[in-house]
């Protein structure tokens, strides 16, 4: 939960569903997911990753490049 009164919750995409009480994921994102608030699924055209997500929480950069046909 966050806002003054903490009565907003955080995305459901936060690690542990824990935010700031500005709402900022501050454990991170949920896999296949990015932003302060991990409210942006990944691109569908992301590589596939073993472990992970398959983008970068900070901008949304595919990790391992994109699909081959895409």
């Amino acid at each position: 939960m966050f806002g003054l009164m903490c009565d907003i919750e955080c995305s459901k995409h936060c690690l542990n569903k824990y935010c700031s009480i500005n709402g900022d994921c501050g454990l991170g994102c949920a896999s296949n997911f990015y932003g302060k608030k991990c409210d942006t699924p990944c691109p569908d055209n992301c590589a596939k990753v073993e472990t992970g997500s398959v983008c970068l929480q900070q901008n949304g950069d595919c990790r391992n490049g994109i699909q081959n046909g895409t």
